[in-house]
């Protein structure tokens, strides 16, 4: 067994500031019974041509390569052949068809890898958020549309529409994805917005948490959540077919950036402080 990032946390948001995105950069590595955790993975890139991003979770290798370098390559490498948002998840969905193999979903109904894809297209001369969730396994968000996937190979599931997305975000809503090894991170942030709602109730809407007034503070907010269980994970221990040891599967610095509708890509960053 080689590289995987299923110990890794990756975060996307659409908010009426505009896209958010942030992933860890630990990736878990076993051999000959050996487990070791290296960071320095880029499991969240920028797409240039179309203003957009991508991060990864799952399986650390594709082909031979390291996800991260294979996923570069293959945004710098194919750039003659998409022009758009849909383009683009059609011939990273065509191509991964091809090269990851089909999985069983009675034993992997999530998927073992998977991809977020967000950015902005027109709609009706407005510029609209939506975001592709590519990824073998069940599609939840279609399969309650009354859509149906073959979960068995790789599809480029819409699952916000730009449609949905502007409807969401013109009464204030927010939406956010989170895959990887996501359980402590959802019991861990279920529990602290009932402890953010108490705050506020204590201090008659005096404290608001989180509270933000633009793109930067939810990109920010999302550096937190994955900088949070990072910590957490650095006190926790991992059984191994060793034994249980120290190892901090979701961790390394965190890279986040978002998205807006008036500049397109604002921020890019990797660093290890929050």
């Amino acid at each position: 067994m080689g590289c995987v990032f299923e110990m890794t946390l990756v975060l996307t948001e659409i908010s009426p500031f505009g896209i958010a995105m942030a992933a860890d950069s630990a990736a878990t590595i076993t051999r000959r019974d050996v487990t070791r955790v290296l960071t320095g993975v880029r499991k969240l890139q920028v797409i240039e041509k179309l203003g957009a991003a991508i991060s990864i979770w799952g399986a650390g290798e594709i082909n031979d390569t390291d996800s991260d370098v294979w996923l570069d390559k293959f945004i710098r490498g194919r750039q003659n052949e998409y022009d758009s948002l849909e383009s683009f998840a059609t011939l990273l969905e065509n191509e991964l068809r091809r090269l990851v193999p089909r999985i069983d979903l009675e034993r992997e109904p999530e998927g073992t890898i998977g991809f977020h894809l967000a950015g902005f297209v027109d709609l009706n001369g407005r510029k609209a958020p939506t975001f592709y969730h590519i990824h073998n396994g069940r599609s939840m968000k279609l399969e309650a549309r009354g859509e149906t996937v073959d979960g068995t190979m790789v599809n480029a599931n819409h699952d916000i529409l730009p449609e949905e997305a502007c409807g969401f975000i013109d009464r204030g809503g927010i939406y956010v994805v989170h895959n990887g090894d996501y359980e402590i991170y959802k019991e861990v942030f279920n529990y602290l917005r009932g402890f953010f709602a108490e705050v506020e109730r204590k201090t008659g809407g005096g404290m608001l948490i989180p509270y933000s007034v633009c793109l930067a503070d939810r990109e920010e907010w999302l550096r937190f959540q994955i900088a949070t269980i990072s910590a957490l994970y650095s006190f926790a221990g991992l059984e191994t077919p060793n034994g249980p040891v120290k190892l901090p599967t979701i961790g390394g610095p965190v890279t986040s950036l978002r998205i807006s509708r008036q500049y397109g890509i604002e921020s890019y960053v990797t660093r290890s402080s929050f």
